[in-house]
């Protein structure tokens, strides 16, 4: 019996105690804990990743507008008729003076932000967003002050300052409204409005009609 005692000393020697593995189950817990926070941050990293790939495939979608210098042209000479054809549906009552109107030509096709980037990106002066104006806004407006400079941005797409046409309504007291006939008009200056969200574009054409002068012998 006195050989197996020594054995018996050592191996209860060498058993863990209950403190030791309660301290070794806090280490793990503190570990798995640690892999768990280090988990969910590389699931938020890839959550970024994807989403701002989802956000550069849009700008980066090929164009399916004015990919060559003709299809610009033809974009354009599209608006130019589009803006006869509109204004000649404009109504003007009681006419007299230079009388403002606007003519709205709207793309029916969505229009990706390459598309918009294409044709205006660099052109105009913007309006929104800015730093001072709706900096969040999704809505993009690019405005061309000037004919000469609406011109420039329809290049050699023929666009007319005047030889436009509104139709001249006339209005008096417990009679009913009656077109007399048309007005010219001109173009004065231009707003363009891009929907980033819904992907739309639309023209603001802003016209105003030519003075009409009458006879006293009239």
């Amino acid at each position: 019996m006195a050989s197996i005692a020594p054995f018996l000393v050592s191996t209860a020697k060498d058993k863990p105690t209950e403190g030791a593995l309660i301290a070794e189950n806090s280490k793990l817990k503190k570990e798995v804990a640690v892999l768990k926070k280090e988990n969910e941050e590389l699931k938020r990293e890839n959550a970024d990743l994807k989403r701002k790939r989802k956000a550069s495939d849009l700008p980066n979608e090929p164009s399916k507008k004015a990919k060559t210098p003709a299809q610009r042209k033809k974009l354009f000479e599209k608006w130019a008729k589009a803006l006869v054809r509109e204004s000649s549906k404009s109504k003007i009552t009681n006419g007299f003076s230079e009388d403002p109107y606007t003519v709205i030509v709207k793309e029916t096709t969505p229009w990706s932000m390459s598309d918009f980037e294409s044709i205006f990106g660099g052109k105009g002066t913007k309006i929104q967003p800015t730093p001072d104006n709706k900096p969040t806004s999704q809505i993009t407006i690019l405005k061309f002050e000037t004919y000469e400079s609406i011109q420039e941005l329809f290049g050699d797409a023929n666009i007319p300052v005047d030889g436009y046409k509104a139709q001249s309504w006339r209005q008096r007291n417990f009679c009913k409204s009656y077109r007399q006939g048309d007005l010219n008009a001109e173009l004065t200056w231009l707003e363009v409005h891009y929907n980033k969200s819904k992907q739309t574009l639309q023209l603001n054409f802003h016209m105003k009609t030519e003075r009409l002068w009458y006879s006293h012998d009239g």
